[in-house]
């Protein structure tokens, strides 16, 4: 069973190692998302959504995201933002506070699982 960490989420991804750069990856259980800049430019972010089947990790939806908000999809619920690189972020779900550190990339993600 492998992590998604940023190589995974590269590869499972489909995008290019060359260009893509990932700026966060979140999971909860089998549910995991990442923020990837798709060119390396910072002009087009998107939230990438992953789920763990059989251990391997595979792509799900992906859109375009602005520097801060929440997306939800058939498996999960993301938050993210984005802040001074190390700094410590507290947020708030379903009346559950969460401490979260932002990347050497200054962006921070929260993923939850949907309940079945």
């Amino acid at each position: 069973m492998r992590d998604l960490d940023w190589n995974t989420a590269i590869a499972a991804g489909g995008w290019d190692a060359r260009s893509a750069t990932v700026l966060a990856v979140a999971t909860n259980g089998d549910v995991g998302a990442a923020i990837i800049d798709t060119n390396g430019d910072g002009a087009d972010i998107d939230l990438d959504w992953y789920v763990r089947v059989d251990g391997d990790w595979q792509p799900g939806s992906s859109g375009n995201i602005s520097e801060a908000g929440s997306a939800e999809s058939f498996d999960g619920l993301a938050q993210w933002g984005r802040t001074t690189p190390g700094q410590t972020i507290e947020i708030e779900h379903q009346g559950n506070r969460h401490t979260l550190t932002a990347t050497d990339t200054g962006w921070w993600l929260f993923v939850t699982a949907n309940q079945a």
